[in-house]
């Protein structure tokens, strides 16, 4: 009675109705190809119809004419705490990698539509962060920059016309780019991205029609065909590292497709610095349950990625939340010296030799496993 007399119950019974009615999916998706055929109307928040129907989100075109420039100060904050968070996993031994990925209305300007096109003369996010990561001599892959040079003679779309992420061709040369960088910086032999076949070409897959998936059409918008790679990965004899990737959705093609468990161990993912995604068959969970010092110990590689659109959150107060921790690297040593006596314990040569030397110093194991693993940590620590 109260829920007829609120209204609740008449506006639940519409919802229902609504919702439940049998034709609504087919009568969604005709409303909405009418509007796309005689309207030229994306039904979908945020989408820009630009020239020859190529579709980009709002907010790449902000960004490309700097409409969310969060000014100097703050990039350069950022860029030192990243430079000091670089050296310390250094200390220990792992790689911190930035990742700048471009963005579509950054690579393909030629399609947004002239009521929305500047000249793009104002500061942005991208230019100023980008040269001051260089300044400052942070290990750096620039896709952003990448992709503008190698456009005019890539032999398939870097940027698909009807999705917002690098295409699946553009995803595999950033692979196999990122597997090259982390090899010359570390020394280590890492997997090898092989072509089985030659790329093949069709219609863009799913992947590549993100946006246009969710315009919610009748008919497939008429694209150009896409290049698919047809690849594996030679990772016999190779260093796999341990990895944690903190990025915004690019990282999904990777992460999301199998890729990363591929070329990595124990790939992690956290997305926007909120959830935790593993492997498959791993349930996601929340990085707010968990310390990232000890998530840090635990890992040879760190990915900071971002797209130029979403700079203006960079690291998602990963790096603000490192530099308030006056902890941060006591916790990350303590966790790295558990580290190590765990390796230690699951090698039974080297467990052996530990346990040896225990009896000659008349010590017992875990106490020689701790020294050993604090002598290893401590070696490696700059004087």
């Amino acid at each position: 009675l109260a829920a007829w007399h609120n209204d609740s119950l008449q506006h639940q019974t519409n919802r229902y109705l609504k919702d439940q009615f049998g034709f609504r999916k087919p009568l969604v998706r005709l409303n909405n190809q009418l509007a796309w055929t005689f309207y030229h109307k994306a039904r979908a928040r945020d989408i820009v119809i630009g020239k020859e129907n190529w579709l980009y989100e709002a907010g790449y075109i902000h960004t490309r004419y700097g409409k969310d420039y969060v000014g100097h100060e703050k990039l350069k904050k950022w860029v030192t705490q990243t430079q000091k968070l670089q050296k310390m996993l250094l200390n220990y031994g792992k790689l911190l990698v930035v990742v700048l990925a471009p963005g579509k209305a950054s690579i393909y300007p030629e399609y947004i539509p002239d009521h929305l096109r500047e000249t793009p003369n104002s500061p942005t996010n991208y230019t100023e962060f980008s040269a001051l990561l260089r300044q400052k001599e942070v290990n750096l892959i620039d896709c952003n920059a990448w992709f503008k040079t190698i456009k005019p003679t890539s032999p398939y779309p870097l940027y698909p016309k009807t999705g917002i992420h690098w295409s699946v061709y553009g995803k595999y040369l950033v692979v196999d780019s990122l597997l090259q960088y982390i090899q010359a910086k570390t020394g280590k032999d890492q997997p090898n991205m092989l072509h089985q076949r030659p790329i093949s070409q069709s219609p863009p897959t799913a992947d590549d029609r993100d946006i246009e998936r969710g315009l919610n059409l009748l008919f497939p918008i008429p694209c150009p065909p896409m290049g698919y790679p047809n690849v594996c990965f030679d990772r016999i004899g190779k260093r796999m590292l341990r990895s944690l990737t903190i990025a915004d959705s690019y990282w999904w093609g990777i992460q999301g497709r199998g890729i990363a468990g591929r070329i990595f161990r124990k790939p992690e993912f956290w997305y926007y610095n909120e959830e935790i995604y593993g492997g498959p068959g791993r349930e996601s969970s929340s990085v707010s349950k968990i310390d990232p010092a000890i998530a840090f110990a635990d890992r040879d590689l760190i990915i900071l990625m971002c797209t130029d659109a979403k700079l203006k959150h960079f690291s998602w107060d990963l790096l603000d939340n490192y530099a308030a921790d006056p902890d941060f690297e006591m916790k990350m040593a303590k966790a790295s010296i558990a580290q190590t006596i765990s390796e230690i314990r699951d090698d039974k040569s080297w467990l052996k030799k530990i346990g040896l030397a225990a009896e000659n110093r008349g010590i017992s194991l875990d106490s020689m496993l701790y020294l050993n693993a604090k002598y290893l940590l401590w070696a490696r620590l700059p004087r």
